[in-house]
């Protein structure tokens, strides 16, 4: 079956590509070749994950974009490591998540060295509450692998994990957690309600400042939306193409439209909408919710996604690749 589904795309595509066929055509065999290669493996991934191979479809149409070839690898690696998980056996599973909750345990252990060592040379309180990031850089992105693998975590796992979510005082990595235990055990929602008013109260005690507040949030969607509202229907449907919002930020802040130089939106769905467009944005959408549907409520590796789901709205950890590769695996090892 899959030879026939590389094939008859291949078969279906070559004579859109033929060369040196008139004015405008193109000359070039070897990207012409390749062209119908990678067309071809997109149509047998739709035809696998409609939602994936969807969005490998966007992306593979910027390809002539600034950073239209380095999006294509990576997005083409990304598909490599979901399906490489997808052919994993069923007795691997619990390696793997187990391997995914250790990651993150000795992340959390190096943070809580670094916050020691903080306020053992005598650090102020904003040094202090910034230390806690690991090696991953950054205390809300180690929130964020926290939150991600407290769901898959056995009962031994757990407390290291939730002094992993003290240490980084991420409010969105809290709201992340909590959705995941509610995705993991539905009945306890209101056990995890109270928990997490409880812990969210905790957190406003000399609570770190963000780096991108909610307002700062808002004006970079609002300014996304404007522009997207201004172009064309094809680039609200296929986007502006990868690394167009870091390009759109520098001229907005140069327009004194924002305060500062964002890389990210602070949102994966606003980013995502604007580089890849309604299309690629649904794509993405229609992946995710597949991924839940086979999984189902109550399943770890559901919980876990649906943090990371969470998350995107309020942080970029689709753009990380150190949250990134364990999402890919674990929504491989749900679509088996």
């Amino acid at each position: 079956m899959w030879p026939l589904v590389l094939i008859l795309p291949l078969l279906a595509l070559a004579p859109f590509f033929c060369t040196d066929a008139g004015p405008g055509w193109p000359s070039m065999v070897r990207d012409r070749f390749l062209l119908v290669l990678v067309w071809s493996g997109t149509v047998a991934l739709t035809w696998l994950e409609p939602g994936l191979g969807l969005f490998a479809g966007v992306v593979l149409y910027h390809w002539r974009s600034p950073k239209g070839v380095g999006a294509l690898v990576t997005v083409g690696a990304g598909i490599a490591l979901f399906l490489a998980a997808r052919a994993l056996p069923g007795e691997w599973i619990p390696a793997v998540t187990w391997a995914i909750v250790i990651g993150v345990v000795v992340q959390v252990a190096l943070a809580l060295v670094q916050t020691l060592l903080a306020m053992a040379a005598g650090q102020n309180w904003h040094v202090v509450r910034e230390s806690a990031r690991g090696t991953v850089g950054n205390r809300v992105v180690l929130g964020c692998l926290c939150a991600l693998a407290l769901p898959l975590a056995t009962i031994w796992w757990v407390a290291p994990l939730v002094v992993g979510l003290a240490l980084t005082r991420s409010f969105s990595a809290l709201v992340a957690a909590g959705v995941a235990a509610v995705v993991l055990v539905p009945s306890a929602w209101w056990i995890v309600g109270a928990v997490g008013a409880l812990a969210w109260a905790g957190m406003q005690y000399r609570r770190p400042t963000p780096v991108a507040g909610m307002h700062s949030r808002v004006v970079l969607a609002a300014l996304c939306w404007k522009q997207m509202r201004r172009a064309g229907w094809r680039t609200r449907l296929l986007g502006f193409g990868s690394g167009s919002f870091f390009r759109s930020s520098k001229w907005w802040m140069s327009n004194r439209q924002t305060t500062e130089l964002f890389k990210h939106a602070h949102n994966d769905a606003v980013q995502g909408a604007f580089e890849w467009g309604v299309i690629g944005l649904g794509a993405v959408l229609l992946f995710a919710g597949t991924l839940f549907i086979r999984g189902g409520l109550g399943a770890p590796m559901t919980a876990a996604l649906a943090a990371v789901a969470v998350n995107a709205l309020f942080q970029f950890p689709l753009h990380l690749p150190h949250v990134l590769v364990p999402v890919l695996v674990l929504a491989g090892m749900i679509g088996r």
